[in-house]
């Protein structure tokens, strides 16, 4: 193949770089640091990396240079080598080693095949000057496919190694002549100018700029009249920057002439000749080159470029621009400035249109990247792509139509249907206690005990003190005194009141259980002794076999809830079973409690179960009707956004 080199600065590498950008990096950031390399290894890493990333597809790349009648030893890798690099990685990376010395040895383009055949392997030697400087091995996935321009991919992947290559060869030639102290081929005028060109391509951060740099410092070096870069936009040329005589809003610095519509308008159809054809347009044709030039021929009879020439630029095997130079008719464009012009279209053209696609908005971009997404999904291929969307519409599909049972959940306690508090009857002191919270009691169980000592003392007195006003009244009857008859009888009465209120007293000093039940609270084993005033509160009871279920619904769910709904509970004690209910009550006042509005409601448990207690929780669903499986996944969120968008919205 011919080589035309690309490279070169005038101290043979360029100016200082200490880093090499990560894979990741941008082209425009990867080729700036390219021209700020410092040392060879640098210059090499940089170089590497920059074929990996406008070469689509790539999985890894090695570089390997040598001297003549030299050992010929890996200059660079990509991925760089980084700590406990995997086995399997080393592995490939010694295939390709492999691949690179066969090619050497046989000083020929080599492809084969990856095991797994995933991927295909392309080793090609970097031979310039009759010598072999070297070879560039990778490895790529989908060799053998069409790229969307109908290139095949294999010719697409060589002919940009063959320009990279050259590139790299003047840069090597620019270093040996260097050392020499002369320069001694004429290669390295063309590697001059052509890094000259990309270096102003990239000294902006702005595509327009950058264009507008790129069209002028090409048609200063190829002594042009006017040089123009389009940019395929809905299957038509537009343009985008133009040096020379401006044609309208192309590009900053561009001047307006009276005829800049109409020479616009020539310029892209001339630009649409190019790009229908998928080839370079030169008018009037030379070598035999066959090509419809009915634009090119308008082009310069209404605005004088008498001799033009359109080539396609070309990123990831598709035309993204094109670019068309123009001059005098004494001075015709020579085969080698099509060399030229090809290698600026292969590198330049890919850090243009990443670039145009940065500077655009941002909605652009994204009605960019839906079009992409349907062009693979809608292409002929990409199977796991289209099998993953079929699944996904299948699944939304189905969401959208499945109707599923609707329910509300909501934290939930188990509390007794009745509760029995155990009070103190009268100011005493605790003397035993029989039972404390948890125990389970039956009817009758003593729960404690109050001391007694007091109420027995009182009882015997008013015993004694009774007995003497029944002799008193008896020795009254018997000698007629009716007034001390009556006082005596009145005593009497008073005495076996207090008598009686004192018994009474006594028999309440053992606390029962008014049925059986469970103790809820309570613990006096550790107050004995302690006083207690009447009316204080000592136990609390549930009854074990009737309970009631209270649900805390929020309030953004209350409104779906109704009496008689059922539903199910799932308590943490009993995570295995889960036990129905109805709903018996909605409260219509709310609770405020860790920062939510809930409400009271209550359900009775359809079935008892031995192993319940009360104060058990857990979650509740009540079932509220059927719903759409899409709308009970969304509805929240779409709540929450009606609300906030009626918040915000005047």
């Amino acid at each position: 193949m011919p080589r035309v080199g690309l490279g070169g600065s005038d101290c043979g590498y360029y100016r200082a770089m200490t880093t090499i950008p990560s894979p990741d990096s941008g082209l425009e950031l990867l080729v700036r640091s390219l021209g700020d390399a410092s040392t060879p290894a640098a210059f090499y890493q940089g170089w590497l990396q920059l074929q990996a990333r406008t070469i689509d597809g790539v999985i890894r790349a090695l570089l390997m240079l040598g001297e003549r009648g030299s050992l010929y030893d890996a200059a660079a890798r990509w991925p760089e080598r980084v700590e406990g690099d995997p086995g399997d990685d080393e592995a490939a990376f010694a295939r390709l080693r492999r691949l690179s010395e066969r090619s050497l040895a046989e000083r020929a383009v080599i492809i084969e095949g990856s095991p797994g055949g995933s991927s295909a392997s392309i080793g090609y030697p970097i031979i310039g000057d009759g010598a072999v400087h070297g070879v560039v091995t990778l490895e790529l996935r989908d060799l053998d496919r069409q790229t969307a321009g109908g290139e095949s991919r294999r010719d697409e992947v060589l002919r940009r190694l063959e320009w990279s290559c050259a590139w790299l060869i003047g840069v090597r030639a620019r270093q040996n002549a260097g050392r020499r102290g002369h320069v001694g081929h004429t290669t390295t005028s063309a590697v001059d100018t052509a890094l000259e060109v990309l270096s102003a391509t990239v000294t902006s951060e702005r595509f327009r700029e950058s264009a507008t740099a790129f069209v002028g410092e090409l048609a200063r070096r190829l002594h042009c009249d006017r040089v123009s870069l389009g940019f395929i936009e809905g299957h038509q040329a537009r343009l985008h920057a133009v040096s020379g005589n401006g044609a309208g809003d192309a590009g900053p610095g561009d001047s307006s002439a009276g005829d800049a519509p109409a020479l616009r308008r020539a310029i892209e159809a001339a630009m649409d000749e190019a790009f229908d054809q998928k080839t370079r347009v030169v008018f009037p044709p030379s070598n035999g080159e066959v090509a419809v030039d009915r634009a090119h021929r308008e082009l310069a009879r209404r605005h004088g470029s008498e001799t033009s020439c359109s080539l396609p630029l070309r990123h990831r095997g598709e035309i993204v621009g094109v670019l068309t130079l123009e001059r005098s008719a004494e001075r015709a464009f020579e085969e080698s400035t099509f060399q030229l012009c090809d290698a600026l279209a292969t590198v330049a053209g890919p850090i243009l249109e990443l670039e145009r696609r940065e500077d655009r908005p941002l909605h652009a971009k994204i009605g960019d990247t839906l079009a992409r997404g349907a062009r693979r999904l809608f292409g002929p291929r990409h199977p796991r792509l289209k099998l993953a969307c079929a699944a996904v519409g299948l699944f939304l599909l189905a969401i959208c139509i499945a109707r599923v049972d609707y329910r509300v959940s909501a934290h939930t306690v188990l509390e007794g249907s009745t509760q029995r508090f155990i009070a103190a009857p009268f100011d005493g002191y605790i003397e035993e206690a029989l039972a404390r919270a948890g125990d389970r009691v039956a009817e009758g169980d003593v729960l404690c005990v109050l001391e007694d000592k007091k109420l027995k003392h009182e009882q015997s007195r008013l015993v004694h003190e009774y007995d003497q006003l029944r002799k008193e009244h008896d020795k009254a009857r018997a000698e007629g005194d009716r007034a001390t008859v009556k006082i005596t009888a009145a005593k009497m009465a008073q005495t076996r009141a207090q008598l009686d209120l004192v018994e009474d007293q006594l028999s309440r000093t053992r606390l029962k259980a008014p049925m059986e039940a469970l103790v809820v609270a309570g613990d006096l084993s550790q107050s004995i002794g302690r006083a207690v005033e009447r009316g204080e509160m000592l136990f609390q009871l549930a009854p074990l076999r009737s309970y009631r279920v209270i649900l805390e619904v929020d309030e953004r769910d209350i409104a779906d809830v109704e009496v008689g709904q059922p539903g199910k509970i799932l308590l943490s004690a009993l995570i295995g079973e889960a036990i129905p209910f109805s709903i018996e009550k909605v409260t219509p006042v709310s609770t405020a409690s860790e920062g939510r509005n809930f409400f009271r409601v209550e359900a009775r448990l359809e079935e008892s179960h031995e192993r319940l207690r009360p104060g058990m929780e857990g979650v509740g669903k009540i079932v509220v009707g059927r719903r759409q499986l899409i709308w009970v996944w969304t509805h929240r969120a779409i709540d929450w956004l009606r609300l906030t968008l009626w918040r915000w919205l005047p």
